[in-house]
């Protein structure tokens, strides 16, 4: 009863955002104008064409974290080549394969045999128009037949060093010879893939820095000897050296290996900035004081009219301020004087920190603040990255 009358005022409502309840509302009407049919029929192929590559390399016992050179698309027209296309950097990364070529008749890499229950030889173009528009007219013995897909059985021949796979009027064919280079490239991914499972066991932050020490072995070797910049830059490794140690044991597919990984401190080489550095500081910082003073006394005659607004007056600031006096309102060089008054205290407490040998140490990470920004801003205590993570 108390949802019938929930339903009636519910019903009553007009707009969709004043509904009693979201269980109540009506379901949002499609509008036909956002559907994009060629983008759905590209990504419907794109998961055809990976579901066949990813069996293949099922089927060649082959794992995805092993690089293979080519996939091969025969295209029954020109639109499906277009679509196709238009994924293929989606498809590539998917099945991690380097090249996505397409075959055209001629290159006779994609041969089909028909299985049928009459004596008669289709060309490989009879097939593909047969794959292509469902029904192919044949002449056997001077008669014309009328053949249907469903009346035969489309076999796809592996060729050596490919395997093809078949689903409807697609077909794939993938090469997998595993070339000397794709197999250091596959042996460096898996190498990637269990020194971060080492990370991630270890509780390590995605950011830390490691250096890393794996057993000695000769696959391995070959492998960081040939893609080790990328297999640093993935764990994130200062350093990759082969040496016997106390590591965990990692299992590979035929051999297994102790790898050590280990977190690099970084040690700061300064914890305060030297008595002369401090000195060249101080001078700068005095500087922008005299000049600090010397505005904000200016602006406050200013506030009391005590020149008269003296025209002979050479002072770079005091003409800035002058000549936009006709514009600028009391309450706006009140401002302007608080924020002048509040540098000057910042300089002060500056020299403070000179005195006490603890300027230009970032009062967050306890780092050294980088000297360009002291120079900029004499009175900072935060370095740009310490400012940025307190606005986050």
């Amino acid at each position: 009863r108390v949802f019938c009358l929930q339903a009636d005022a519910a019903r009553s409502v007009t707009g969709r955002g004043n509904q009693v309840s979201v269980h109540l509302a009506d379901y949002p009407v499609a509008s036909e104008m956002l559907i994009h049919t060629e983008q759905e029929e590209r990504m419907s192929l794109a998961q055809k064409i990976t579901t066949m590559v990813l069996a293949l390399r099922r089927k060649a016992n082959i794992k995805v974290r092993q690089p293979l050179q080519c996939i091969m698309v025969a295209a029954t027209d020109q639109q499906q080549q277009e679509r196709i296309e238009a994924v293929a950097d989606l498809l590539m990364n998917e099945v991690n394969v380097k090249e996505l070529r397409f075959a055209a008749s001629e290159d006779g890499l994609l041969v089909k045999k028909v299985k049928c229950n009459f004596r008669t030889t289709l060309s490989q173009e009879d097939i593909r128009q047969l794959e292509r528009e469902g029904t192919l007219n044949i002449d056997v013995e001077g008669q014309t037949l009328l053949v249907e897909l469903a009346d035969v059985e489309i076999i796809n021949e592996d060729i050596p060093g490919w395997l093809v796979a078949n689903e409807g009027n697609l077909t794939v064919a993938l090469d997998v010879e595993i070339t000397e280079e794709l197999r250091k490239e596959g042996d460096a991914r898996e190498l990637i893939n269990r020194v971060q499972n080492l990370r991630k066991e270890a509780g390590l932050e995605i950011t830390d820095r490691i250096s890393v020490t794996v057993e000695p072995n000769e696959k391995i070797e070959a492998a960081v000897e040939a893609f080790g910049d990328n297999v640093s830059t993935q764990i994130l490794a200062d350093s990759i050296t082969f040496a016997a140690n106390d590591g965990k044991k990692v299992e590979f597919d035929d051999f297994a290996l102790n790898i050590k990984v280990e977190k690099v401190t970084k040690m700061a080489e300064k914890t305060r900035y030297s008595d002369a550095e401090l000195e060249e500081f101080r001078a700068i910082i005095k500087e922008k004081l005299t000049l600090a003073y010397r505005d904000y006394n200016q602006m406050m005659r200013q506030l009391m009219n005590a020149d008269g607004n003296d025209v002979d007056d050479t002072s770079p600031t005091y003409k800035i301020l002058e000549e936009g006096s006709a514009t600028q309102s009391k309450e706006e060089l009140i401002q302007l004087a608080g924020r002048q008054q509040k540098f000057i205290q910042g300089l002060e407490a500056a020299l403070v920190r000179i005195e006490n040998k603890t300027y230009g140490i970032d009062r967050i990470t306890g780092e050294l603040i980088p000297k360009e920004r002291l120079r900029a801003v004499p009175h900072a205590t935060l370095s740009v990255a310490s400012k940025n993570a307190r606005k986050k």
